[in-house]
């Protein structure tokens, strides 16, 4: 677990998409100029992690009734390839079913509907980032997962209920592991 690679950043509370001299999530190149970015990408290629999970946010909102400007209001994954694009997906039907038992009646929501595969949109296959490095050196799970800044009118994000979607990712997680590294789903 690597609580932030760009901690300067969150420091001074900055979004970090497009930051000058580079977003730290472009700087998964053969010559990082961040520091945090190389030491991950050392220490990750020696470990080889099974999954990786870029928590990240989307844009700021949207606002029109078109599913990519709702998507940021909404929890989303961003899939790469397959195979790892169906195993995300595979992870998404776990968090789903931690959130159908979650008793919380504010809770945080993700659907499915709003993830985004690999070259649509302005998810490009060809941007350097840290889940295509995470494939590069094996990962069955390479996902970023957008975590919305606001929510919708009916699913507002608080601290509380940002724990609860932390926890149902956590139980998703477990679930996934348990069925489908250990047994092979």
């Amino acid at each position: 677990m690597v609580p932030f690679v760009d901690i300067d950043g969150v420091e001074d509370g900055e979004q970090g998409k497009g930051r000058p001299p580079h977003d730290h999530n472009r700087d998964y190149i053969d010559e990082p100029i961040y520091n945090s970015t190389s030491s991950l990408m050392k220490y990750a290629s020696e470990k080889k992690p099974e999954i990786f999970i870029d928590l990240h946010c989307p844009w700021k909102w949207g606002e029109s009734d078109d599913i990519s400007s709702q998507r940021n209001n909404n929890v989303f994954f961003m899939k790469r390839m397959p195979p790892i694009g169906e195993e995300v997906e595979k992870l998404g039907q776990c968090l789903q079913r931690a959130i159908l038992n979650e008793s919380d009646p504010d809770k945080v929501i993700y659907y499915g509907k709003y993830d985004m595969s690999i070259g649509e949109e302005w998810f490009k296959p060809e941007t350097p980032c840290s889940t295509k490095f995470f494939e590069k050196i094996g990962a069955r799970i390479s996902v970023t997962c957008e975590y919305t800044y606001f929510g919708t009118g009916n699913m507002i994000i608080t601290q509380s209920n940002s724990r609860g979607f932390g926890r149902n990712l956590s139980i998703a997680l477990n679930e996934y592991i348990e069925k489908c590294v250990v047994n092979s789903c």
